[in-house]
Parts: C-alpha cells; sequence; structure tokens
C-alpha cells in the first residue's frame, strides 16, 4: 500500500438536495404539513449563529452516463443560493475551521465568503471537481489512465496560479514527459502542510527516494518500498516490511516495526500500524505512537474512530482518547456499537444507550450511512436510519453530508418523505421544505 497522502486533508461531501428555513415540528414521514414551508424569523436559530453556509444539491438524470448534480446552500440567515455549481469545497484553516468555499461553474471558479458573497472570481478555469488545501490553494487535476495529465493551481494568498518545477516533467532519462505519477503529485501538494523542502519521489524503479523541492536533487535515491512525506522533521518508510521513522539525515529516529504488514492511514490526524501478529497501535501525524501495541483484538480505523474488539475500546483519532464500549456491545466504526441481539446500540457521540425498534436489523448498507446515523433494514428491505438519539428518520430517508459541527452539533442533508431539509443528530428539522422535481430559476 502506498501512502503518499499521508498528510493531505481533503475533505469530500457527497450531497442531495436544497431547502428554505422553517420553524416547524417535523411530521411523520410522508404526511402534509402545511406549515412545513413557512419560513422561520431566525433560519438556523440552534447554530452559533455565526456565517456558515450549509451545502445543499439537485440530483436530476444521467446525461452521457453521467449523473447530473448543481450544488448549491443555505445561509445561516436563511437565504438561499440556488443550485447552479459543478462542484465545491471549503477552505479550511489550520485548525480545520471554515473560512470560505471555493465553487465552480461551467466556465471559472469563484471563492464564497461564508455569507455567501464572491469574494473572487478566477476565469476561463472550469472545475469538475475543485479541492481546497487549507484556506490558501485551490486544487483541480485531470486524470488518464492512472497518470495526473493536467492540473490547475491557485494560490489565494499571491493571486496567482502555481506550476510544477520543471524537474518533476523530466524523466530520468532528461526528456520532458506530459503527465505525473499521481503518488508524485500528491507528494508536492502536501509540502503545503508540511512546508518541508524534501519531498518524496517514486520513480521508474518502483522505488521511493527523496528529492529536494527547489531543484529536484536527489538527497537520497530511490531505495525505499514506501515512504511519506516529512512533518516536523520526521518520516515513516518501509524497506522489506520493515518500518522505521526516520529524521532529515535519513536516520532511524525510533525503534523499527519489524514485520509490520499494513499501515492504514486516516486523514489527516492519525494512522494505524498492524504488524504480522496481529498486534496494532495508533500514532499520530507527527509519527507520535499514541497508543501501547494492543494484542487483544482487532484494530480498525476509519477517518475518525479507531477500535480493539478484544477490549472493547474505541479511540477517537481526534481527540486521542479512548472510550470503553458497554458490555455486550460490538463496535462499529461509523459512531455507534451495537448488541449482538440487535435490541439496543451505544453512541459514541452522545454516550447513551438506546433502544433499537422492533423488525429492525442493522443494513449492510451501514458503513454507506453518514457518520452517526445508524443504518437499519425493515422487514420489507427498506433502509431506516437511526440518529445518535435513537430517532428512526424514516423508510428509504436519505441523509447525504455531516455538515458543520458547531457548537450546537452535526447537521445532515436529509430527503425523508415528501420533505427534505437541515437534520440534527436528534433527528429534528432545522430547515425543511416540499421537495422540489426540479432545478429552480
Amino acid at each position: 500500500m502506498r501512502f503518499g497522502k499521508f498528510i493531505a486533508a481533503i475533505a469530500i461531501c457527497a450531497l442531495l438536495a436544497g431547502c428554505v428555513p422553517s420553524s416547524s415540528v417535523p411530521p411523520i414521514p410522508g404526511d402534509t404539513d402545511p406549515s412545513a414551508t413557512v419560513p422561520a424569523e431566525n433560519a438556523l436559530a440552534s447554530t452559533t449563529g455565526e456565517p456558515m453556509l450549509w451545502p445543499t444539491s439537485f440530483v436530476g438524470d444521467y446525461i452521457a452516463d453521467t449523473l447530473f448534480v448543481r450544488y448549491g446552500f443555505i445561509t445561516s440567515d436563511g437565504r438561499r443560493i440556488t443550485e447552479q455549481y459543478f462542484s465545491f469545497d471549503f477552505c479550511k484553516d489550520s485548525e480545520g475551521v471554515p473560512t470560505s468555499v471555493a465553487v465552480s461553474t461551467e466556465d471559472h471558479i469563484e471563492l464564497l465568503d461564508l455569507n455567501g458573497n464572491v469574494t473572487k472570481q478566477i476565469p476561463n478555469k472550469p472545475a469538475a471537481s475543485l479541492r481546497c488545501y487549507l484556506d490558501r490553494y485551490i486544487v483541480n487535476v485531470e486524470f488518464s489512465e492512472g497518470m495526473v495529465l493536467d492540473y490547475f493551481i491557485y494560490d489565494l494568498a499571491n493571486n496567482q496560479e502555481i506550476t510544477l518545477p520543471d524537474w518533476m516533467l523530466t524523466a530520468n532519462s532528461g526528456e520532458v514527459v506530459d503527465y505525473l505519477q499521481p503518488e508524485n503529485f500528491d507528494a508536492f501538494l502536501n509540502t503545503f502542510y508540511t512546508a518541508s523542502d524534501l519531498i518524496p519521489w517514486y520513480d521508474e524503479s518502483e522505488k521511493y527516494g527523496y528529492r529536494k523541492l527547489s531543484d529536484g536533487s536527489w538527497l537520497r535515491p530511490p531505495s525505499y518500498d514506501q515512504a511519506s512525506s516529512f512533518s516536523d522533521g520526521k518520516a515513516l518508510v518501509n524497506i522489506d516490511e520493515e518500518y522505521f521513522i526516520i529524521d532529515e539525515e535519513f536516520s532511524p529516529a525510533s525503534e523499527s516495526y519489524a514485520g509490520a504488514v499494513e499501515i492504514i492511514v486516516t486523514i489527516p490526524s492519525s494512522w494505524m500500524l498492524k504488524r504480522a501478529d496481529d498486534s496494532f497501535a495508533f500514532f499520530s501525524s507527527e509519527y507520535k505512537q499514541l497508543t501501547p501495541w494492543n494484542d487483544s483484538g482487532e484494530g480498525l480505523v476509519s477517518d475518525e474512530w479507531g477500535w480493539a474488539s478484544g477490549s472493547n475500546e474505541v479511540f477517537n483519532v481526534k481527540t486521542k482518547k479512548w472510550l470503553t464500549v458497554p458490555d455486550g456491545f460490538i463496535p462499529y466504526l461509523k459512531g455507534f456499537a451495537v448488541r449482538r441481539d440487535l435490541t439496543q446500540a451505544y453512541s459514541y457521540l452522545t454516550e447513551n444507550i438506546f433502544n433499537i425498534p422492533a423488525g429492525l436489523g442493522i443494513s449492510a448498507e451501514q458503513y454507506l450511512a453518514p457518520r452517526h446515523l445508524l443504518g437499519c433494514v425493515n422487514n420489507r428491505g427498506d433502509i431506516v436510519l437511526l440518529t445518535a438519539a435513537g430517532k428512526p428518520l424514516g423508510s428509504n430517508a436519505v441523509a447525504s453530508w455531516e455538515g458543520s459541527q458547531a457548537a450546537a452539533g452535526i447537521y445532515y442533508w436529509a430527503v425523508i418523505g415528501s420533505y427534505r431539509g437541515l437534520l440534527n443528530v436528534g433527528g429534528q428539522w432545522l430547515y425543511k421544505e416540499i421537495r422540489f422535481d426540479r432545478l429552480e430559476d
């Protein structure tokens, strides 16, 4: 497994629909509720009140084998920005707090502040899947046959486009190439976070070495089977299934992890190393070991949780704290542990136990459910989502996005019965509207 994306912090969202504010209590799914479209005086009263854009989306038919999707937003004061954007991504500061949103249209890129105002426009740069790196760089990449064929990188701080150093597009033979290995492109993007002049480089020998970012000179010839970007003067490398942390002189900076067979990456905060004897430990993105080696059970990691099944402990890779799951519950990585007889669930978010309604089983699609929503299935095969408070959202409810974790909690964009809007983790509507079947003008 290659891990060139070791430090990268890319947030990817999958969304469904748009909304207007409502202060009404949610009806029974499928019921009619004339008050559902009555605007509330204060649109998202249960948030902190600070500016925020809440993504919405419109999903249409397939066009040329591509699903038609357009994205929009709701502002914290209830203003709706209709679904008109091809893609978007939140630009976040070094603490992960959103500061702006980059959006793309058919022929240009815009930067929106959190009130929805356009603060910058980059003309003649359509972007099908743009991404923000920190709150400074906007990146769009075009792949072809597994190679980076074209790219666009824009530096918001200096208002200029960035091009790759010439040496990156020069083969060992001296020939100029028009493609780049994805591992090497990722390594270049990672320097936005690490500010290191050392860059791991995957060459024709199918080995990794380290080059100097400024001029491409080799500082360590290719000899590693795997190599990560440097962070705080350290990097993780692998030779013949032996992992070890090195310093910028390429000398071992820690004990070697002989017999390690797998490294599982969590972006951006933590990762887990698993050894041949199935023992495992969690590490920080700065390569500090966070937990002792654990051989009491199976170790798994998601982008938020890791767990050891034998000891029934769940490790929050963000807070770096362990949570003990109640006896008799099986941990999942989507924010819940469930009793073996499927009668109750335990929420990592609220740390409470709630009953699973009779007749519901755990869905095979559970791992596709958004975090903090438990995917269940009824005897008709309908998907039912349960909130962290144990409240059903209704049959075939779609909750497609985990919103900003403001002081008031986490929010989802949901489609339930005849309605769609923003739900909190307790299943309460913060916005609600009758569903539209067409894109608004």
